[in-house]
């Protein structure tokens, strides 16, 4: 009896477990815009998703080396004596991070949009046009998306 309680309590916790890995899955997928407005099939998911995670990781490395970047610059601000040449130095890299970062941005934008077809680009275009005028990231909703009814 105390073995079919436990099996029974296992299977139980199991598919629970199973079934709140699948909402949180599906509602991470559903709260990017892009899997959200396009009826895409499983392989262009699997693509996008795949440049979603390559870039993802790109963004956080960038963003470690210009914090470690500001970090610098603010500690030579705050010398004594603040050397002008290093901070130059300093502020260069800072912007050739940013360069790098919005470069990236780009190459992303061409790759997604290499995966689409020629009918669910216009409304990835027009995702990308909001996006990119607001200055978020593709995977968070623009100001203009908070007023439209969600689907």
């Amino acid at each position: 009896m105390r073995r079919l309680v436990f099996w029974s309590l296992l299977a139980s916790s199991l598919a629970v477990n199973l079934a709140i890995g699948v909402q949180v899955l599906r509602a991470r997928m559903n709260t990017m815009p892009l899997m959200r407005l396009l009826d895409l099939t499983s392989e262009q998911r699997a693509t996008i998703l795949d440049l979603r995670t390559a870039f993802l990781s790109y963004r956080a490395e960038n963003t470690r080396k210009t914090s470690e970047l500001r970090g610098e610059l603010g500690r030579l601000l705050t010398a004594d004596a603040p050397d002008r040449a290093a901070v130059d130095d300093v502020l260069r890299r800072i912007g050739e991070q940013q360069a790098a970062l919005q470069r990236r941005v780009v190459e992303q934008a061409l790759a997604v949009r290499a995966v689409l077809t020629p009918e669910q680009r216009p409304a990835f275009e027009a995702l990308m046009q909001r996006h990119l005028r607001a200055g978020v990231p593709m995977q968070q909703p623009a100001p203009d998306d908070l007023h439209e009814d969600q689907p």
